[in-house]
């Protein structure tokens, strides 16, 4: 009863919408609203007449109330996203934050009634309001993710909408639009998983609508339309056959590279061999496609001046293809006769078209890499003088150039190898502006390499020797060998911290605990560092540069380290005062700097 009576009263709030005191309606008539549900199309109404005040306050206010109105009736939704998508094209960049902060808890309470009001607005709203819900939708969907990955039959009605959307408005939305639903329908697990056929076939038929569309033609926009349709259809590329897509594709090369700009035209051409996988083109489709392909190939040549950057992944693909139809591909280049199919005459003629091509790339890729190799070389002369952002530019420049001498280089490879070899594939190739793929164990052998060749910190570790074939040398050929071998180990070792030759000038390396010198403890011999150098095998001997020896601390310029000292050095002690030890015995650390130091401390 109490309600009744009170509907009186909201019909006057309702009126006061248009008074003068919208301020303390906005906040009330969301509020009440669910009390009264014929009154619901007037309260909306009233909240869009206060989003359309004069006051910014007045117009955020009402704006918030549409979240209130949700939480009460949920089943506004989808009207409420429906006006609220209308709203997204607000200039005011306050109002906006505050329309987004309503919209997105509206969106995420049910994803299903808000997408289908935002998706009917991208498909039917005008071009500003097209690019906003393309904007806002896939900012969305992303923050739901979680929730709607659970959820597979929610991923697949959101397909089949969007898709629907791409077929019949794809050509009126612009590249960014385009690109941002693509990636919306790639981020769902029902597209990832390889597990919905019909799915995949509705996606590919969606393409193939838009690239069919009016709207895609090569200005610059209709060009990122198409752009972003053949990056979606090579990734689809390795989930399905992608034939028929690619022979439009195909038809659409001479508009490509005659129309389009010439940076525009490269970016297009050079996705076309993504589309060649296992999968596709299938053999049944196949020679339609090569047949497409060569027409552009054609086309493209016809274009002056020849664009090599055009013409490279064009050729690569029409290898790719042929080498599934190789038959066929033969017989269109006019290079071999299918029996029953060509005769003389048009074999001749085909062969001639195509040799013509050969010759002209030939012609044209000669020039331009040494025009290219000259330029390269005048800009490496300059090219350490530069700084900033001179030298940025430069080495920009010098990777473009640099692609370009490859993709001259790639011409040629597979031109040869048709018309010399007569053979399709290319399997030698790496396309010039595409990062050379790295063959199995690879990385591995790389990792073990560094591991024997040892490190700045792990000093000495040897390199792998070259292996000596003795059955073809004689004794003295195998006994040269083996020490010019040994030789070069230490001096790429340095020494090493086992028993290899210091390059100590024979300072203190035999400063052994003989017994001779336990006996003299205070008595040094003054010609210990020419012994030193003489004996000892750990730092007497020059060796190669770095540590000395086991006993030693540094080779190099120091005395090297002591290592093993022969009996001989024990002989020579004992006429200078000492007594023969009785074995070998274990130097010390040479610490001396060399001969000449350690004379002037003797003396």
């Amino acid at each position: 009863e109490k309600i009744a009576e009170g509907k009186g009263a909201y019909e006057e709030i309702l009126g006061m919408a248009k008074g003068d005191v919208k301020n303390l309606v906005a906040e009330v008539i969301p509020k009440f609203a669910h009390l009264y549900p014929d009154l619901l199309d007037s309260a909306i109404n009233a909240l869009l007449d206060l989003c359309e005040d004069e006051s910014s306050p007045i117009r955020k206010d009402a704006i918030r109330g549409f979240k209130t109105l949700t939480e009460n009736l949920p089943e506004c939704i989808s009207r409420v996203s429906s006006l609220l998508t209308q709203l997204l094209v607000l200039e005011d960049e306050e109002e906006v934050k505050v329309l987004q902060s309503t919209f997105s808890p509206i969106f995420q309470t049910d994803i299903k009634q808000a997408s289908q009001a935002i998706l009917h607005h991208i498909k039917a709203g005008t071009a500003p309001l097209k690019e906003k819900a393309c904007q806002f939708f896939a900012k969305e969907m992303k923050q739901c993710k979680k929730e709607i990955d659970k959820n597979m039959e929610l991923q697949a009605y959101l397909v089949e909408m969007l898709l629907a959307v791409v077929s019949e408005a794809g050509g009126a939305l612009r590249g960014e639009d385009l690109n941002a639903l693509f990636r919306v329908v790639q981020n769902f697990e029902v597209y990832k998983d390889n597990k919905h056929p019909s799915l995949l076939a509705s996606v590919k038929e969606a393409l193939e609508a838009v690239v069919n569309l009016e709207g895609i033609d090569m200005t610059e926009e209709g060009s990122k339309r198409l752009m972003s349709c053949l990056v979606f259809g090579a990734n689809l590329s390795n989930k399905t056959d992608v034939s028929s897509l690619l022979s439009q594709l195909a038809t659409r090369v001479p508009a490509m590279v005659s129309e389009a700009s010439p940076e525009t035209a490269v970016k297009l051409t050079r996705l076309l061999p993504r589309y060649i996988s296992e999968k596709s083109p299938s053999e049944e489709s196949a020679p339609k496609v090569f047949t497409d392909m060569y027409t552009g190939l054609g086309s493209a040549m016809a274009v002056d001046p020849m664009n090599v950057a055009v013409i490279e992944p064009l050729l690569f693909a029409l290898h790719k293809i042929g080498k599934k139809v190789p038959s066929h591909a033969m017989a269109t280049l006019g290079l071999k006769k299918t029996a029953g199919e060509v005769t003389e005459p048009e074999a001749a003629e085909k062969k001639a078209t195509f040799q013509g091509y050969v010759d002209t790339i030939l012609k044209e890729q000669k020039e331009k890499s040494t025009s290219t190799s000259a330029e390269l070389k005048e800009l490496s002369k300059t090219f350490k003088t530069l700084k900033g952002e001179e030298k940025t530019e430069a080495s920009r420049k010098r990777s473009r150039l640099q692609t370009l001498l490859r993709a001259c280089a790639n011409l040629e490879t597979m031109c040869t190898l048709l018309t010399r070899s007569q053979a399709l594939g290319a399997d030698t190739v790496s396309l010039s502006y595409q990062k050379p793929k790295k063959q199995k164990g690879q990385a591995g052998a790389k990792k073990e390499e560094k591991k024997i060749a040892g490190s700045k910190r792990k000093r000495g570790a040897a390199e792998p020797a070259k292996p000596i074939n003795k059955l073809e040398m004689s004794l003295e050929d195998i006994s040269k060998a083996e020490k010019k071998a040994s030789t070069a180990q230490n001096k790429k070792r340095g020494g090493g911290r086992g028993r290899g030759r210091g390059r100590g000038r024979g300072a203190q390396g035999g400063r052994g605990a003989s017994k001779a010198k336990t006996q003299q403890p205070n008595k040094r011999r003054k010609s210990q560092g020419q012994e030193s150098k003489q004996n000892n095998q750990g730092g007497g001997k020059r060796g190669g540069k770095g540590r000395g020896g086991r006993g030693g601390r540094r080779g190099g310029r120091g005395g090297g380290g002591g290592g093993q000292n022969k009996r001989k050095r024990g002989q020579q002690n004992q006429q200078n005062g000492g007594q023969q030890p009785k074995k070998k015995t274990r130097g010390g650390r040479g610490r001396g700097r060399g001969r000449a130091r350690r004379n002037r401390r003797n003396n």
